[in-house]
């Protein structure tokens, strides 16, 4: 019997609403200063936005340790997972 999805990335992205488009962004010296990193070697940000109006709903970041190994996939699936729980949480009043 096939596995419903291949990957943890896979699974990870189709928990992802429809209604919703994920924007991921993995940031490093080559294409960012440390302060959009927050003094971070690496970091993956993703992002939520309204497929309608392309309003922004969530943002998950993974920061890489100086101690790890950075790794894309790893990044991705932490910073969605953070943007998701951001999405779902609710709104104190």
């Amino acid at each position: 019997m096939p596995r419903p999805f291949q990957t943890k990335e896979h699974f990870i992205e189709s928990a992802v609403p429809e209604h919703l488009r994920l924007k991921v962004s993995h940031l490093h010296d080559g294409n960012s200063t440390e302060h959009d990193r927050r003094g971070h070697k690496y970091a993956t940000i993703a992002k939520l936005f309204h497929k309608e109006d392309g309003f922004q709903v969530a943002e998950g970041v993974a920061y890489c340790s100086n101690r790890d190994v950075p790794t894309r996939k790893v990044g991705r699936m932490v910073a969605i997972g953070r943007a998701l729980k951001e999405y779902y949480s609710p709104v104190p009043f």
